[in-house]
């Protein structure tokens, strides 16, 4: 008897305890649903449109349309070089032997139909050609100053990657799934008239002797007229920023040193410069002394920033910097209004972002906590020099043309109080990239 109560019990307390483990398994908010109630998503820095592809950043600094002895500048914001160069496949691209004859560069100058891609930095070539793939890289660090795009008499476009520094090209065809003329590419697109000067000579016609790859400037025969901007600065609030860098926020301690404030949880850092408003974040736990593919590094960058829209503006890819001793590169952003690119009355402002990026994750992200509105507030008028004017006053400052790299038309930000105006100005890069404003007249309204 005391048996079968023992039994009795036993079964008593089994369907109890499952009873009670299945109310508890219905009844309890799931673990998702903790998570939502007790995380509260940061604010989006910026703006959804701004978020970038990886392709999207690598945009040149200026397009040159070439058509028989006429050049036009057109703008770089129309799409024109993700078109062209999502259609090369990375494959097919050989090592291409060309002559060094005048005769050779004056039918590419002025008698061919195309399309000159000129970057402000020498990128290599393994990030042009496959910021998207996966596949091994195409003669990597292959340095790549232009793309010069051509139609064939067949109407077939042709790519020549090209390296001024050693003199090389490489060469491969394009395939449109739509087979279409540069002329029809570019059809809807607002050009400017140039002519080249060629460098050192600061002719416009291209040397009878020519050892090396010759390379132009491109300035337009008179004054032209840009637009002039005056933006309303914002200011990113540091707790958004923070909450988007630490996993856990709660955990950073907040230490003050002189004019910052230092945020860590001893794996990162977060330094907000309280003076000039802007910030520095590094991952302290990164140590490594292996190279990793260019294209994994962008990447990741693309993945990080577009995650908390931190693009606030369009910035463009402008250069990579790396030590000797250092695996990874320094990329450098900076912003372009309408195609042209912005520079600071000082570094550090709100027209450039540096970031260095692991292929699993950004270990260092520095720039402004200020960043323009998306509209400006006020439009008007500034004129800009044409080509004698630009050269006369090139010559003034006591820059010659052997030592200059590139002249082209930007803007110059000038802050005060919460407004930014942007002065459409030339700008003269040196040989050694120390880059020089030449001053414009008055702006006119």
């Amino acid at each position: 008897m005391k048996e079968l109560f023992k039994s009795a019990l036993l079964v008593l307390l089994i369907c109890t305890s499952l009873f009670l483990s299945g109310l508890l398994w219905f009844s309890s908010p799931s673990f998702e649903d903790n998570q939502r109630s007790g995380y509260i998503k940061p604010p989006q820095i910026g703006h959804e449109k701004d978020k970038k592809t990886s392709t999207e950043l690598l945009v040149p600094a200026q397009i040159i349309f070439h058509q028989r002895g006429k050049h036009h500048l057109v703008p770089t914001n129309g799409g024109i070089y993700s078109q062209l160069l999502e259609n090369v496949s990375p494959t097919e691209v050989k090592e291409y032997s060309i002559s060094t004859t005048a005769e050779v560069w004056d039918k590419l100058y002025n008698e061919s139909t195309s399309l000159e891609l000129r970057f402000s930095d020498t990128l290599p070539v393994e990030l042009i050609l496959s910021p998207k793939r996966e596949s091994e890289p195409i003669f990597e660090g292959y340095p790549i100053s232009r793309i010069w795009i051509f139609e064939e008499p067949n109407r077939e476009l042709t790519a020549w990657f090209i390296s001024d520094r050693d003199n090389k090209i490489l060469s491969c065809e394009i395939h449109l799934d739509q087979p279409r003329s540069l002329q029809e590419i570019i059809a809807n697109q607002e050009t400017l008239p140039v002519s080249p000067v060629f460098l050192p000579s600061g002719s416009s016609e291209l040397p009878e002797e020519i050892n090396e790859f010759p390379k132009a400037v491109y300035l337009p025969q008179k004054s032209i007229t840009m637009t002039k901007f005056v933006y309303k600065r914002k200011l990113i609030q540091v707790e958004d920023i923070k909450n988007w860098l630490f996993p856990d926020p709660s955990l950073a301690r907040r230490l003050p040193y002189k004019h910052e404030f230092i945020y860590t949880d001893g794996s990162r850092n977060l330094t907000h410069d309280t003076e000039n408003e802007a910030m520095v974040y590094r991952d302290l736990t990164f140590r490594t002394t292996q190279s990793s593919l260019l294209v994994e590094e962008l990447n990741t960058i693309t993945q990080f920033m577009n995650k908390h829209s931190g693009w606030t503006g369009n910035f463009l890819l402008e250069r990579l910097d790396r030590s000797e001793n250092d695996p990874l590169h320094r990329f450098t952003f900076r912003l372009t209004i309408e195609g042209y690119p912005v520079y600071g009355e000082h570094e550090g402002g709100p027209e450039t972002i540096e970031l260095i990026s692991t292929p699993l994750r950004v270990i260092e992200y520095k720039r402004s906590l200020y960043y323009l509105t998306p509209q400006p507030e006020k439009i008007s008028s500034s004129e800009l020099l044409g080509k004698k004017e630009v050269l006369r006053a090139i010559e003034k400052t006591g820059l010659s043309l052997k030592n200059i790299h590139d002249i082209f038309p930007g803007y110059q930000a000038v802050t005060e109080s919460d407004d930014i105006t942007l002065q459409p100005s030339w700008f003269v890069v040196l040989s050694d990239g120390k880059i020089h404003r030449i001053p414009s007249p008055s702006s006119r309204r």
